[in-house]
């Protein structure tokens, strides 16, 4: 190729440039206006836009590189090379059965093997975990049912308590315990006056019909010291008889009371069941309790208000044990049940 082609292509190519310079707004603002203005607004997306913007769209730059590159290979050789962006490094290649297996298992809900190593391992850790709580209770739970066992053995006593023999309901009172002296003194007042009376009849200071009378009186009277023939005359009991059933009535309950305590000291064991029943730690049977413990609790029961308050101790007592035996009733179907395995592992 001659030198006079090559000046008439270069002028020619500036030509062409000038001439796209001028019609490079209007092409734009064309595709602008068709884009802002197009009834049907056509989405252009950001690699096209940024395109348009370096003006690798516009048909006449088209036109001069393809014909540059047709008609001056030279020249394309000798422009320097355009600085192109910077080359991210390529990701190493990877298996594609590997993320087929991947993408597999995740579209089917199961995770990949490393992810359910892991969660295999908390399952185990949490299960060992659960083991051992299980374990730390059924360990608990045995505790609680020896201890109940031990409460429901030093209190058995309370279930052989008799209500009646305690209670003393038949037990005189006082008021009819002075009726019945007084009745007595009467008696015994009478007895002797008409003795006197006789005497002195008989001695002669008196008329003997006075005498005879006096005499009828005093048998009489002495006739009434016989309990079943006083009971065909006097309904109520003498002062001799309401003492004695006092005597026997405070004998059978202090009786039934060391039965009840036994060697060890039931009131002073049924403190154990305080926890069930706060009224068993009342300051009124503080007094009973440490007799209780130190044995001497019989040496104390003298009158029938401690023989009541003792009874009202077991009374309170008797509802702590019903509460613990349903917690041993309790423990032991729980250990039945929730710990067979267990149990049967230790027999």
């Amino acid at each position: 190729m001659t030198g006079a082609s090559i000046a008439k292509y270069s002028e020619v190519d500036e030509v062409l440039a000038q001439w796209a310079l001028v019609t490079r707004p209007r092409y734009y603002s064309i595709v602008f206006d068709m884009k802002i203005h197009n009834p049907n607004d056509f989405d252009l997306d950001p690699k096209t836009l940024r395109s348009l913007a370096r003006g690798d769209m516009d048909p006449v730059r088209r036109a001069v590189e393809e014909h540059r590159s047709n008609t001056l290979p030279a020249a394309k050789e000798s422009q320097p090379a355009a600085k192109s962006p910077a080359k991210t490094p390529a990701a190493p290649p990877s298996d594609p059965r590997a993320n087929k297996d991947i993408a597999k298992a995740k579209s089917n809900g199961v995770a990949p093997p490393a992810q359910s190593a892991k969660k295999a391992e908390q399952k185990k850790a949490d299960a060992a975990e659960s083991e051992e709580d299980r374990k730390r209770r059924y360990r608990e739970t045995v505790a609680q049912r020896n201890q109940l066992t031990q409460i429901l053995r030093e209190c058995e006593a309370l279930e052989v308590m008799n209500y009646d023999v305690l209670a003393i309901k038949h037990y005189p009172q006082t008021i009819d315990l002075i009726s019945a002296r007084r009745r007595r003194d009467l008696w015994l007042l009478s007895c002797l006056l008409s003795f006197a009376v006789f005497l002195i009849g008989w001695q002669g200071g008196l008329n003997a019909w006075i005498a005879g009378i006096a005499f009828g009186f005093f048998v009489a009277l002495s006739a009434l010291a016989i309990p079943p023939l006083r009971r065909l005359f006097i309904k109520n009991a003498g002062y001799g008889e309401l003492v004695r059933q006092r005597k026997e009535l405070e004998f059978r309950a202090i009786t039934h009371i060391r039965m009840l305590e036994g060697s060890n000291g039931l009131a002073y064991q049924c403190l154990m069941m305080s926890t069930y029943r706060k009224s068993l730690l009342d300051r009124r049977y503080r007094r009973l309790v440490t007799l209780s413990q130190q044995g001497q609790l019989i040496k104390a029961m003298r009158t029938v208000a401690a023989i009541r308050l003792y009874l009202q101790y077991l009374l309170e007592a008797q509802q702590a044990f019903e509460i613990t035996k349903n917690k041993y009733m309790e423990a032991s179907a729980k250990i039945k049940t929730e710990f067979a395995d267990l149990a049967l592992a230790e027999a």
